[in-house]
């Protein structure tokens, strides 16, 4: 016997049939919600919906509660409507900062926006990480930590202090903003004249004798300055936690900045991150872009670029002629024996063949190949087309670009390598299971 759907009737609110609490938060009316709440059909019909957070609160409401529309509201995270006068004060800042802006984006952010230091105060009162200073000058409160600071028009922080501060400790950053000109004489950000090359001897001097802190500084100032090695270097004191606790923020910070200027290890790094959400909120498509630009150069480094005090212009990386092939399979070890056309030699096994499903290896067949090498201990990769990649990373193995037709050498090393070969090339020789 078929099951009899059950009836949930929908909500009318504003002539509209509402059917679940985004088309209720879209078509939001707080007087006719308010009548429903106390009819027992808003509850009912949460509950109906298995909203039962929003029910028990809208069941705990009072009808003489002063504050009853405000608890709506929260209730289904609206935001309330502006009055006339706050939507005057609104359009007034608005014309205010189109003097100075014509960014869509930063227009659309007015709310976040300083015209002077009591608005600076509000916002900082408010918990916005992210505030734009509009003009003037600003002081900027150090104690006050976790804050970016952006600049619009000719603003200015003033830095209270005759002391540089090291700004990475209090997580503050500044974009298109510049220091008071006392503390811009003081500040590490500003050209002392000492080149970049020397700054990272200097550094790497102290990084070798585990004077963690002045190497930091010299690397720091050289790595400002553009120089190539000094920002890998500071990325890896910050990943490392090299005499201090590890930093993922900042190391992402300075390997995204080497990747920026075509460090392909640091190309990785970065893409790594953003998958896995490490130092960076996770991000699936920004890690497969600089998994592809990684995969789009064969050599490990390009040549380091001359060190500059001014700030480069990165160009995308490029990729090489004569990409290298994959290691020769045709001459194996005494102990290498054929084994179903897999090759085994000691705790490592291979096996080549090709993409058959006529729509290659997209995201559902490279999650399928992932998950698959994801049961097995050992170390999975997979070579073509001139390079490798981690077998495990559904990123990686798409950024490969694997299309039908493509041959694929599945290499694998570790204690069940041979089964770990046999189960994928299987897995690719029935098409990834689509056909």
């Amino acid at each position: 016997m078929a099951r009899r759907p059950r009836i949930k009737q929908p909500l009318i609110v504003n002539g509209v049939e509402v059917r679940d609490i985004e088309m209720l938060r879209d078509n939001f009316d707080v007087d006719t919600l308010i009548d429903y709440a106390f009819d027992g059909k808003l509850a009912k019909w949460l509950r109906d919906r298995y909203y039962d957070d929003e029910a028990d609160e809208i069941e705990s409401l009072e009808k003489d509660d002063p504050d009853l529309e405000d608890r709506m509201y929260d209730i289904f995270q609206v935001d309330p409507p502006m009055s006339e006068e706050e939507i005057a004060w609104r359009n007034e800042r608005l014309a205010k900062l189109k003097e100075y802006t014509t960014d869509e984006e930063i227009l659309e952010r007015v709310d976040d926006v300083a015209f002077d230091q009591q608005d600076l105060s509000d916002l900082i009162d408010d918990d916005v990480e992210e505030i734009f200073l509009c003009g003037g000058r600003f002081t900027i409160p150090l104690k006050v930590e976790n804050k970016t600071y952006i600049g619009i028009g000719d603003a200015v922080a003033v830095i209270r202090s005759t002391v540089p501060i090291d700004f990475d400790d209090l997580n503050i950053h500044f974009k298109d903003i510049r220091f008071n000109s006392a503390y811009e004489k003081i500040s590490p950000q500003s050209d002392d004249g000492e080149p970049a090359d020397s700054l990272y001897s200097r550094g790497m001097a102290a990084l070798n004798v585990k004077d963690y802190g002045e190497a930091r500084k010299l690397l720091e100032r050289a790595a400002m300055k553009n120089h190539r090695e000094a920002i890998k270097e500071i990325a890896a004191i910050y990943s490392e936690g090299k005499g201090m606790k590890p930093n993922p923020e900042k190391a992402f910070k300075w390997l995204l900045k080497a990747a920026e200027q075509g460090s392909k290890s640091s190309m990785n790094k970065v893409a790594s991150m953003y998958e896995r959400g490490v130092g960076v909120k996770k991000d699936i498509e920004k890690a497969l872009y600089w998994y592809r630009a990684s995969a789009k150069m064969t050599a490990e480094e390009p040549a380091a670029a001359p060190a500059t005090s001014g700030e480069v212009k990165v160009a995308p990386p490029t990729p090489q002629a004569a990409p290298p092939p994959p290691p020769p399979v045709a001459e194996e070890s005494k102990s290498a024996v054929s084994h179903n056309e897999i090759i085994i030699d000691g705790n490592t096994a291979r096996v080549t063949t090709k993409v058959i499903n006529k729509t290659g290896v997209h995201s559902h067949p490279a999650y399928n190949f992932v998950q698959t090498a994801g049961k097995y201990k050992s170390k999975i990769q997979i070579l073509a087309k001139g390079r490798k990649c981690d077998g495990k990373s559904i990123l990686m193995v798409m950024s490969l670009g694997l299309a039908y037709g493509t041959e694929m050498t599945i290499y694998a090393e570790g204690p069940d390598a041979p089964a770990a070969v046999e189960t994928l090339r299987d897995l690719v020789d029935d098409g990834f299971g689509e056909e």
